[in-house]
This record gives structure tokens, sequence and C-alpha cells, in this order.
């Protein structure tokens, strides 16, 4: 499955109507779907579908002169059925209707056509189209015997075979633009696994990584979303934030079952919306950038349900492998970390062993006696 482009889909618009055509791209564009290629010449669509592998939905007018949708509908769901099509049209017919859902139509929308339900019919799509590519490439990973981007996982020793299908797992879901949520014990390698996503999906923007554990309501609305001058008492100039500052890259926050509810509520905002406000603004602005989270919980990704939502919007990574030969000797997940060099682990064909995370800290702290002079 080509993943090139994966992270900047098409929405394709194809209407004879130049009015439509600019205020349905206005529109998406307005509420950060993008970017949105406009055609009022249906004979254009096939040509350009065959030389582009990044469009994500199509969007349909049935009647148009030259060549109509309801000729193309069926050539697009034949060569093309990975790419919902929204059929908008100005006919009310009911058998028009039945007509183009039995050939295979996404959805059909009569024109005019409601703001909600227009942008909500698009963002349906878009998603049947992530999860279609992901079940694609989770196909190509289960019969995919070999790693393809090993330098991405190069901070993470393993031999076990689990960690290896994770890997491909980490492949097959990091160029999706669905936020992950990573769960599993203190040691297990979360954070390694996070930038292994980053690290695979190609995205060209920074990997940003925020410790939210402690933060208490301001500070993370602070922290994540930023201030305007003046919102309180020594916002001297404005902030950013972080999630402005991962724009193009990927947003990892630590221990999020950490958060408060109401900090909880704030970030599902930013999730489902995909919009959020700095502190101090009435303007809202967009999210540009995957979220990725850390869960630190025993190997369960329930106890942070209570306010997030499950199912596609989280495709969860577990980076634990109670099978691993470490986990069988020592009845610990296999920390993969870079502890055992690889002239050594090799001359001995033994594992890397690992240490405990706290192991530097309890050492620092011991009082040991001193040399006599």
């Amino acid at each position: 499955m080509d993943k090139s482009n994966q992270n900047s889909l098409t929405v394709v618009l194809v209407d004879d109507e130049e009015e439509v055509v600019f205020s349905s791209s206005i529109l998406l564009e307005a509420d950060g779907i993008s970017p949105v290629v406009t055609m009022q010449d249906g004979r254009e669509l096939l040509p350009y579908l065959e030389k582009n592998k990044s469009v994500a939905v199509i969007i349909l007018d049935l009647f148009m002169p030259h060549v109509s949708g309801v000729d193309l509908l069926p050539e697009i769901v034949q060569h093309h059925p990975e790419i919902p099509v929204i059929v908008m049209t100005a006919s009310q017919e009911i058998d028009m209707a039945v007509a183009c859902m039995k050939e295979g139509a996404f959805d059909y929308l009569v024109k005019p056509v409601e703001e909600n339900r227009y942008l909500s019919c698009v963002r349906r799509a878009l998603e049947m189209r992530s999860l279609r590519h992901q079940i694609g490439a989770l196909k190509e990973s289960m019969l995919r015997q070999q790693i393809e981007h090993d330098d991405a996982f190069a901070a993470i020793i393993t031999n076990s075979p689990g960690m290896e299908r994770i890997f491909r797992y980490v492949e097959a879901i990091a160029d999706s633009p669905e936020s992950v949520i990573i769960t599993g014990e203190t040691g297990v390698g979360k954070g390694l696994v996070a930038e292994a996503v980053h690290h695979v999906s190609g995205r060209r923007g920074e990997f940003v990584a925020v410790n939210v554990a402690g933060l208490d309501d301001t500070m993370f609305s602070d922290t994540l979303f930023g201030h305007r001058k003046g919102a309180f008492t020594g916002a001297e100039k404005d902030r950013s934030g972080m999630v402005a500052k991962a724009s193009g890259g990927t947003l990892f926050l630590d221990e999020i079952g950490d958060l408060t509810k109401s900090s909880q509520v704030r970030l599902l905002r930013l999730l489902q919306e995909q919009t959020y406000y700095p502190l101090g603004s009435d303007v809202a602005k967009k999210k540009q950038c995957p979220y990725h989270s850390r869960h630190k919980s025993e190997s369960s990704p329930a106890n942070c349900r209570g306010c997030f939502p499950a199912g596609p919007l989280f495709p969860f990574v577990q980076p634990s492998d109670r099978d691993s030969p470490i986990a069988r000797a020592t009845g610990r997940h296999c920390p993969p970390r870079r502890t055992f060099p690889r002239a050594g682990r090799s001359l001995y064909g033994q594992d890397s062993p690992g240490s405990y995370p706290g192991t530097a800290h309890l050492i620092l702290g011991l009082s040991l006696p001193r040399k006599r002079t």
C-alpha cells in the first residue's frame, strides 16, 4: 500500500457550478479540512485519480456536462474502492438516491446542504478512509515478516517476537492522522514507542513531549494552549503553547491518567473538535498535529476511559511483552533500553538484562565509606 502523502490526504470537489465549488471549498478549509482540489469538468477526475494516490474523499455532483456523476460513480467505485464518494446534487428523487447508494456512494446530500451536516458527512468519510487505510496496512503488516523502518526502532533493544509485532503495528498506524494512546507499566518503553511512531510517520514538524502529571487546570491550559497578553497577572506577552509548537509534528502527552476531570474535558474537546482556545482569547485555533499519550497503568487502558473515548479515535499500543526471556526471568516486562552492548550481547548470546528506572537515583543516594588518607 502506498503510504506517501498519507499525512496530507486531499478532498476532491467536482461540480460544474462555480458558486458551489467556491463556497464549499472555503467552508471545508475554514473547518480545517485541507487541501481541497476543485474541478468543474468531470472529465478531469479519473485521470487525476490515476496520478494522485493521496485522495481521501470525493464530493461528486450528479448532473454535469460532458461526463455526469451518474457515469463517474461506478467507475470510481470499481477502480478506487477505498475512496468514499459523497454525492451532492439538487435532485430530490428517492429512486436516484437509492440507485447511488446501491452503486456504492458513501452518502447522498441534496442541495442546498446545511453546513453542519455537510461538514459532519465529510469528516465521517475521512474517518472511513483512514480506517480503510489502517486495515489495509495491518493486513500487509500481518503478511510481512520484516520491519521496514529499522532505524526508527534502533533505541529499543529486543529479540522478542511480541515486540516485533508491535513494531509492525506501529508502522501500520504511524502515518494515520488518528490519535494514539500508549499504555503499559513503568519502564516498558512507552516514550520510545511514541518517538518511533513520530519517526515512522515522516512528519516534518517537531516531536513535542509534555509531562502533564501534577499540572493544575490553569497550568495545563497555559502549557498546551498558550495565552494572550494580559490574560492573567504576569502575562506580559503572547505564548503560543505546545499544541502550536507541535504543528506539523507530533504532540506527546505523558501521564494523562493523572489529569483532573476538568483538564480531561478540555483535552477531549481538542481531540473531538480539533479546536482549542488560548487563555484570554475568544478565537478558536485549529490543531495541526496528531496527539499521542502515555498512560501508566497495569497493562490496561480501562483506567483512563473515564472521560476519553475508546475505539477508532485511539488505536491502543501496549509495549509490554510478558513472553520475553527477561520477563520470564525477572517477572518484569522487557525494558527496551540500550543497557547492554551489542558486542557483549552477541558474544554471550544473551539479551540485555536492563535496569530498574530508579537505579541511578539509588546509587547517588547511597552513603559510601570514604577511603582513609
